[in-house]
C-alpha cells in the first residue's frame, strides 16, 4: 500500500512539474515569436542594428532555425562577418540535418558571400581595456585575443581610455587582406596656469588692497618639565615609603618570633632551639629598626624636596637647594641646605 501511496504521489508531481513546464515554454516561445516578428519588420528596411537585437532577444528565449538565420543576415547587414559566421556555425551546429536542404544551401551561399568579400585585421594597443569601436560599433577591449573579421573597404577606428587622448584613425582593407595594426595611446596632458602669463591685448587687473593682517597673538611659553629636585623628591619618597613598609613588616615578625618565646621560655630559660629563635629575632629587630629609621629619613626628606620645589616655581629668584643624604650607625636621613 505505500508503495502504491508512493508512486502515485511521484506521478502526481511529474505531472504538476510537466505542466509548468509546458506553460513557461509556451510563454517563452510567444515571446519569442513577438521579438522575431519585428525583428523581420526591421530587417526589410534595413535596420540591421535593431534587427539585431530582436532576433537577439528571440533566439535567448526560444532558439529556431529561423531566428538564427535571420540573427546571422543581420550581422552580415551590418559588416560584423565575424558574428554572422558564428551565428550559422551555431545555427548548422544546433540544428543539424533538420536545418533542412534549402536552408542549408542559403547559409552556404551567404558564407560564401562573406568569404569572398572579408578581410582580416590584426589590432595591437600598447595599452590593455582600451575599448575598441570599428565604424561606431563596439569590437571589445584590448588586447583582442584573436583577428577582426571585417569586410573589404575604409573603416574607422577609434580606440579609447581613461587618462589617454582618444585615437581615432583609419585603415582601408582588401578582399582577403590580412593586416596588422599597432598603435600607441598618449597620455592626457595636465595643463598647469604659469604665473604672471598673459595673453597680447588682456588687461591686467590691479591687485585689490588686502587688509592689514591682524597681529596674532604670542603663544603661551611652553610648560617646563619636572625639575631635577621634584624628580628626586618623588624618588626619595617613593623608596623611603617601601623601606618604612619593609620595617613595618619585619617588626611585626620581630614581635612575633618574641611572642612565641615568651610562651616557650616563661622562666628564661629556653632550648638550643629557642635560642636561635633568639637570634632571628634579633635580627628581625635590627633590621627593622634600620628599615624604619631610613625609610622614615628618606620619606621626611622627600616630602621636604616637594614642598621646596614647590615653593622654587612660585618663585623663580629663589637660590638652589641642596639634599646631602647621611648614614650612621643608628640613624639616617638627608641634610637639605639652602634658602626657602
Amino acid at each position: 500500500m505505500r508503495r502504491v501511496v508512493a508512486v502515485t504521489l511521484a506521478l502526481l508531481v511529474f505531472g504538476l512539474s510537466h505542466v509548468v513546464c509546458a506553460q513557461a515554454n509556451d510563454s517563452h516561445k510567444a515571446q519569442a515569436r513577438k521579438h522575431f516578428d519585428a525583428g523581420k519588420g526591421l530587417l526589410k528596411v534595413e535596420e540591421f542594428v535593431a534587427a539585431a537585437a530582436e532576433f537577439e532577444e528571440s533566439v535567448r528565449l526560444f532558439p529556431t532555425r529561423n531566428g538564427l538565420f535571420n540573427l546571422a543576415n543581420a550581422y552580415k547587414g551590418m559588416g560584423r562577418y565575424d558574428r554572422s559566421l558564428k551565428t550559422y556555425e551555431r545555427l548548422r551546429t544546433e540544428f543539424g540535418d533538420r536545418i533542412g536542404e534549402e536552408m542549408e544551401l542559403k547559409v552556404a551561399q551567404e558564407v560564401r558571400d562573406i568569404a569572398a568579400m572579408r578581410a582580416w585585421l590584426i589590432l595591437n594597443v600598447d595599452q590593455p581595456q582600451a575599448s575598441i569601436d570599428i565604424d561606431g560599433h563596439r569590437y571589445g577591449k584590448s588586447p583582442l585575443r584573436e583577428a577582426l573579421v571585417l569586410g573589404a573597404g575604409s573603416h574607422e577606428i577609434k580606440i579609447t581610455l581613461d587618462g589617454f587622448e582618444p585615437l581615432l584613425t583609419e585603415v582601408s582593407l582588401l578582399s582577403g587582406d590580412r593586416q596588422t595594426l599597432s598603435v600607441q595611446m598618449v597620455p592626457v596632458e595636465v595643463e598647469v596656469p604659469k604665473e604672471d602669463e598673459t595673453e597680447p591685448g588682456d588687461t591686467v587687473a590691479k591687485p585689490e588692497p588686502q587688509p592689514e593682517p591682524t597681529p596674532e597673538p604670542e603663544p603661551e611659553p611652553a610648560k617646563k618639565g619636572w625639575s631635577g629636585l621634584r624628580k628626586g623628591g618623588v624618588a626619595i619618597t617613593c623608596i623611603g615609603s617601601t623601606a618604612l613598609l619593609g620595617g613595618i613588616l619585619t617588626g611585626i615578625t620581630a614581635l612575633t618570633i618574641g611572642s612565641t618565646l615568651e610562651k616557650d621560655c616563661p622562666d628564661g630559660n629556653c632550648t638550643p632551639e629557642n635560642h636561635d629563635m633568639l637570634e632571628d629575632m634579633d635580627k628581625q629587630a635590627i633590621a627593622a629598626d634600620v628599615l624604619l629609621g631610613v625609610g622614615g629619613a628618606m620619606f621626611v626628606t622627600g616630602m621636604v624636596m616637594l614642598i621646596v620645589d614647590k615653593k622654587r616655581r612660585n618663585q623663580e629668584n629663589i637660590s638652589d637647594v641642596v639634599v646631602a643624604p647621611f648614614a650612621g650607625p643608628s640613624m639616617g636621613g638627608a641634610v637639605v641646605t639652602g634658602r626657602f
